[in-house]
């Protein structure tokens, strides 16, 4: 800490504001916020219209939720620069972090106004249309930002499950796709793939893709929920046993794998499986309630009455 000080007051003493900025940007990419925050403000000392510096200072207070003041900084990035795209696209997360998400929106549709060709303003809309249920729009807003910034990761992830949403499973598809060949080792992207795959209809393609990964990743769990859903489906009741009973092995603590099989188990008439499954099920739930422990308790009750 001594030595950053020490380099700031050198710095401080010589360098331009640009030089300071940048120094900011380069503590920013290590993680060190407060540092930044230091360099962007000596480079403010020197140039007070050095709006970026503001964005930035802004950017940092959000990540740290000090809202009031990332609204202040980003309002005089504005009032410096009043077509800052990106100051008013990163206003309006702050706004969404407040729960105002109709503001949130104006700043972002703003933004794209001033800069037609500014994707991350039309990520934010996209993102925030897309956890409001508004598909539609959400997947307007980042088809325009895949548009503008191909290969970004979080678009196409976000672009991909909306398309899903909207049962638009070959363009889903291609999203994913995209992303596995930017990112191979992305699990969201390869279940998405593989869902958009099945729920096209393909469910033997599905199925031999999903085989193949969790023998190389037992620790997915929802790779193997997946794959016994499809055989399940199939009323392929053996194989989905095997898969839920591996499941069960390799994480004894989940409770997933114990719900599909005390049903499976019903269906192939082992009742004293069903009914240790579904016990152990509601062992591992605890207090918590839900759709499945309702379910569950339900059978239990059933089976017990007719043992």
């Amino acid at each position: 800490m001594r030595s950053a000080l020490f380099s700031l007051i050198l710095l401080t003493a010589c360098a331009s504001a640009q030089d300071m900025f940048l120094q900011g940007v380069n503590a920013e990419q290590k993680n060190n916020s407060r540092e930044a925050l230091d360099y962007y403000a000596a480079a403010l000392a020197k140039d007070p219209s050095m709006a970026k510096a503001y964005n930035n200072r802004g950017l940092i207070l959000y990540k740290d939720k000090q809202y009031q003041d990332a609204i202040a900084e980003f309002d005089q990035a504005l009032k410096i620069k009043p077509d800052y795209a990106a100051a008013l696209s990163n206003r309006g997360l702050v706004l969404e972090a407040m729960n105002d998400p109709k503001a949130a929106m104006a700043q972002y549709e703003k933004a794209v106004s001033l800069d037609p060709k500014f994707p991350e303003a039309y990520f934010n809309a996209g993102a925030l249309s897309s956890k409001n249920g508004d598909i539609l729009h959400a997947i307007q807003w980042l088809e325009k930002a895949n548009e503008l910034k191909a290969d970004d990761g979080e678009t196409l992830l976000l672009l991909g499950r909306a398309l899903l949403v909207a049962k638009n499973y070959g363009r889903a598809a291609q999203m994913f796709d995209a992303l596995l060949k930017v990112d191979p080792n992305s699990r969201d992207a390869f279940i998405g793939s593989v869902d958009a795959t099945r729920l096209a209809g393909n469910q033997d393609v599905a199925a031999a893709r999903l085989n193949q990964y969790v023998a190389m990743h037992p620790d997915c769990a929802l790779c193997s929920s997946m794959l016994g859903a499809i055989y399940t489906d199939q009323k392929k009741y053996d194989s989905a046993i095997e898969v839920f009973e591996k499941s069960r092995q390799y994480r004894p603590g989940d409770p997933t794998p114990r719900y599909h099989l005390g049903f499976l188990y019903f269906l192939t008439k082992n009742k004293s499986k069903s009914i240790e499954n579904l016990e152990e099920f509601l062992k591992l739930k605890g207090d918590f309630k839900d759709a499945q422990t309702e379910k569950a308790s339900q059978m239990l009750a059933a089976l017990k009455k007719g043992s």
